[in-house]
């Protein structure tokens, strides 16, 4: 990746480091949204051989494709490499000439961000998000609890049985 800058190589690295579906998702279709048709021709190929076919010029489609091809761990290197040599391509800039894909890019993006099944899955995964974090609250406080009944109970010491008159 001599030729990605360095933004899009921490990226890249973070993504294959943490193994992070949804981040080689987000990578995969912004490259897509470049309109390289050599590189949307070799994308489409790597989700042929995932077992996925669809129409590669549909935002919607690729979405899809990209996010359930990113979850399946045999094709994750295969889809983070073509991120790479897309990215390498491209030297890390995707402003070659904005009059190519910036109005495709913006409404693609506006219709994708308020379609109902966008929303629905943000909003499950942000629930799925504080409902872990409610659990892991609510078993450091027992933790916290327990440890504090073991100090009291511990520090008592039992009254002495003499009596002295």
């Amino acid at each position: 990746m001599s030729h990605v800058s360095d933004g899009w190589k921490s990226v890249l690295e973070t993504v294959r480091r943490d193994r992070n579906a949804n981040g080689l998702t987000l990578v995969a279709a912004w490259w897509w949204s470049r309109g390289d048709d050599l590189g949307n021709l070799e994308l489409g190929r790597i989700l042929e051989r995932a077992g996925v076919r669809i129409d590669m010029s549909d935002a919607a489609s690729v979405d899809w494709a990209v996010r359930a091809v990113a979850t399946e761990p045999e094709s994750f290197d295969e889809l983070a490499d073509w991120c790479e040599l897309i990215a390498h391509r491209w030297q890390g800039s995707s402003t070659s000439d904005p009059h190519t894909w910036l109005s495709r890019t913006t409404s693609r993006l506006i219709e994708r961000m308020s379609s109902p099944s966008f929303i629905s899955r943000d909003l499950e995964d942000a629930l799925q998000q504080v409902v872990l974090i409610d659990d892991a609250l609510r078993a450091a406080a027992a933790v916290r609890r327990r440890t504090a009944f073991d100090a009291a109970h511990r520090s008592v010491t039992p009254p002495s049985h003499s009596t002295s008159f």
